[in-house]
């Protein structure tokens, strides 16, 4: 397996002038991530410690406290948590999944997470999770500071393109996470695609350039894998960019879990800024509007399967806006389901994996 972050000059900042925190966290990772043994783990498990307790720029990120943490159970075997409370606990399997995607590590946490709190159906269902991966396969990480990501194996007959939500993840669960649970089960290449816009990928992804240059620029990536079965998937804002870029990019299968079909469902019900931005800056021609179902309809895309609560009103009018006006959705609704992330669910049931070899 070969891991590439970015291509075609994806994300090119980096060197001097890097805040101090950022580059204590590339030689943690460097360190940590696979330690050489207890006395480089210690060095800087104290490096890390005496720079959270000096107060300079940065010394109180997440991604410190993490690598701090991680350093730790290397050393002791045991997970020290700082967690106070449920939803503290529900943040640092957030950050741990982002900052130290160590398998045996983030299993270690979400067990103990899971005997503080048995009844917690997130951390639950992401134990169950790990249970399902056993032993990961290889050893590929996502790299979130990169918009672009891809992960190459040797004899892959499928390549996946998956395109993140808002935060960068696939329906609340962590690249790193899902590619364990599914893609590396299949042995198939994953491109991961961040929106650092937040707009749903209609204007662009950023290191590859405009939306038209994004196009061109994903064209040329996916010209590498031509020979292999291409599927696109995203959750939640990913659903969007998913459907909109295999439109534009000849993909003819998506598997979508709890997304938007539309930018105008549910516009004037809660909090949906980003629609609201999008409209703002279509009506001055700065991004395209699509009425989506319309460009499915006319696109060479032949199966969608999408993933639903049943019980999730909003996302099932998403789900429905696009089953009623075309032909092409496979619906997968769980009517006992009332959360926006399912994903969990469909990688335990098994569901997600025929998705992805679900001939077309």
């Amino acid at each position: 397996m070969t891991q590439t972050a970015g291509a075609k000059g994806v994300n090119p900042k980096g060197g001097a002038g890097k805040p101090a925190w950022r580059v204590l966290l590339r030689k943690a990772r460097a360190g940590l991530y696979a330690p050489a043994d207890n006395n480089s783990v210690a060095a800087l498990r104290d490096e890390l410690q005496t720079f959270r307790n000096g107060g300079e720029n940065g010394s109180k990120r997440p991604e410190i406290r993490a690598m701090q943490t991680l350093a730790d159970w290397h050393l002791s075997g045991e997970i020290k948590t700082t967690y106070r409370n449920l939803n503290e606990a529900r943040v640092q399997i957030w950050e741990y999944e982002y900052f130290c995607p160590v398998f045996a590590f983030q299993k270690a946490f979400l067990e103990q997470v899971v005997r503080d709190y048995p009844n917690a159906p997130g951390p639950s269902q992401f134990n169950q999770v790990c249970a399902y991966i056993g032993t990961p396969v290889d050893d590929a990480r996502d790299d979130r500071s990169k918009d672009v990501v891809v992960f190459r194996r040797p004899g892959a007959t499928r390549t996946v393109l998956g395109v993140s939500g808002q935060k960068g993840v696939i329906s609340g669960m962590g690249w790193t996470m899902f590619d364990r649970a599914v893609t590396q089960k299949l042995n198939a290449n994953l491109i991961i695609l961040r929106d650092a816009n937040h707009l749903f990928c209609l204007n662009g992804i950023k290191s590859l350039g405009s939306l038209d240059e994004s196009i061109a620029g994903l064209r040329d990536l996916l010209a590498e894998f031509q020979d292999t079965r291409i599927i696109a998937t995203g959750g939640s804002a990913g659903v969007l960019g998913a459907l909109y870029l295999s439109c534009e990019l000849g993909i003819d299968h998506v598997i979508a879990s709890s997304g938007p079909t539309s930018l105008d469902i549910g516009v004037d019900e809660g909090d949906r800024q980003r629609y609201l931005v999008l409209k703002e800056m279509a009506d001055k021609g700065e991004v395209p509007y699509p009425d989506l179902a319309a460009k499915v309809a006319a696109s060479g895309i032949r199966r969608v399967d999408f993933f639903v609560a049943g019980q999730h009103e909003f996302d099932m009018r998403q789900m429905r806006n696009l089953a009623d006006r075309t032909d092409v959705v496979i619906p997968h609704i769980y009517e006992d389901e009332a959360n926006h992330s399912i994903i969990a669910r469909t990688i335990l049931d098994g569901s997600f994996t025929k998705a992805v070899t679900q001939d077309v």
